[in-house]
């Protein structure tokens, strides 16, 4: 007798595993576009915006990293002290969340709450309400976007005193 339902899914285990390597393929060479990217604009001499949500790419590729939220640059700085010293604790947050060198095994860190409504965007700092660094001056008005040295930008009041939290 036939098994509709068995034969359905044996035919999608069957397909599935036909795509599989062709996963692989397709993985490979959308992980080149970015890489391939840059050398091109290294030797072209041009620049190239590349917007993702992977930051592990984004340090592969990258010169310098832009951090944003709610439509706004928080955070712009070279990949290597956005890395090592993030100043703006949405930065922080991202590379806290994101698995890397010796992080097997470990529990990643989450940023607590949710996005703005961006219809509704708070009055002071967008990440405040999510910040566990809040403080009154930053919900008082939107911090302004300012150099902290070395060619890194940071929107956020606290930025200094975080600094000093990285060098501990």
């Amino acid at each position: 007798m036939r098994n509709p339902e068995a034969e359905k899914t044996q035919f999608l285990k069957s397909a599935f595993k036909s795509v599989t390597p062709l996963k692989s393929v397709f993985s490979f060479f959308i992980s080149a576009i970015p890489y391939t990217l840059g050398k091109i604009a290294g030797q072209q001499c041009v620049g190239v915006i590349f917007v993702t949500h992977d930051i592990g790419v984004a340090v592969e590729v990258s010169d310098r990293i832009g951090v944003m939220y709610a439509g706004k640059i928080v955070e712009l700085a070279p990949v290597e002290q956005m890395v090592d010293a993030p100043r703006h604790p949405y930065s922080r947050g991202l590379l806290a969340s994101t698995v890397h060198d010796g992080m097997r095994g470990q529990r990643l860190e989450a940023i607590p709450g949710a996005p703005p409504d961006l219809a509704e965007v708070p009055t002071g700092c967008s990440f405040a309400p999510r910040c566990k660094f809040v403080q009154p001056s930053c919900v008082a008005r939107p911090p302004d976007l300012r150099d902290v040295g070395g060619s890194h930008l940071v929107r956020c009041v606290l930025a200094d005193a975080l600094e000093a939290s990285v060098a501990a």
